[in-house]
């Protein structure tokens, strides 16, 4: 079920920031209102696919990895084998400069540590964990938690952006550049999708075109629920 950690905030399902909205469209959203066929809408990279809020960021837009503890606990706890968790949060963390990125750093009791912990749990359980790179035009180990790096594992997946645009005089596509915005790196950043100039569902039943690895993810998310599940590593997602 559906839940929300954000203090004073109980209804998991109202955004008023628009974020989760769209990420959720990107990857889920479904085009036919059964309520009003007048309304067009939008097809998600899985159009359909089952949802389940879990809000840790307040109406202001902000949050604390507390909450996201709290929220990845109850996780643990209700995902099954084949759920995707998509995390298009994340923050810079100077701990994280001397390139502590891998799992060996979940060891002590502070929220930061036990999160990454509770990733490795979800992994273990077979439950996809898409996290955004973060905007921040740098280094992807340095951003928390999508530096998180599980080497092998193919549950665990940190998306980068690119930019893609199509030429509807010449329906052609014009050749993918990395998106100037997004982290970068290996690790920690698996793979890359379109993240600049996306469409999708927005708050009080609008649609907005928004940018950034928050998109991207959501688009890996909806292509993985599409797929049902990631190819080997050998292969490319996109």
């Amino acid at each position: 079920l559906s839940q929300s950690f954000v203090p004073g905030d109980l209804n998991a399902l109202e955004d008023e920031i628009g974020h989760g909205t769209h990420c959720a469209g990107i990857a889920a959203a479904l085009a036919h209102n059964n309520s009003d066929p007048s309304l067009l809408g939008m097809n998600g990279v899985s159009p359909g696919a089952p949802l389940v809020s879990v809000k840790v960021i307040n109406k202001l837009g902000f949050g604390n990895w507390e909450k996201v503890l709290q929220a990845m606990d109850y996780l643990v706890v209700n995902a099954l084998k084949g759920d995707i968790i998509n995390l298009s949060i994340g923050s810079f963390l100077s701990s994280l400069d001397n390139g502590i990125y891998d799992c060996e750093i979940a060891g002590n009791n502070n929220p930061i540590n036990k999160i990454l912990i509770q990733i490795k749990n979800l992994a273990g359980k077979e439950i996809y964990v898409v996290m955004a790179s973060v905007n921040e035009a740098n280094e992807s180990k340095k951003f928390y938690p999508g530096c998180f790096e599980f080497a092998s594992n193919p549950y665990v997946i940190t998306v980068g952006s690119l930019l893609t645009t199509f030429d509807f005089t010449t329906l052609t596509y014009s050749t993918p550049s990395y998106s100037i915005f997004s982290t970068f790196g290996d690790p920690s950043i698996d793979y890359v999708a379109p993240g600049e100039i996306v469409f999708s569902t927005y708050k009080e039943n609008l649609y907005a075109v928004l940018s950034g690895t928050s998109m991207s993810a959501a688009m890996v998310s909806g292509i993985i629920h599409a797929n049902g599940g990631t190819p080997d590593g050998t292969d490319t997602l996109i």
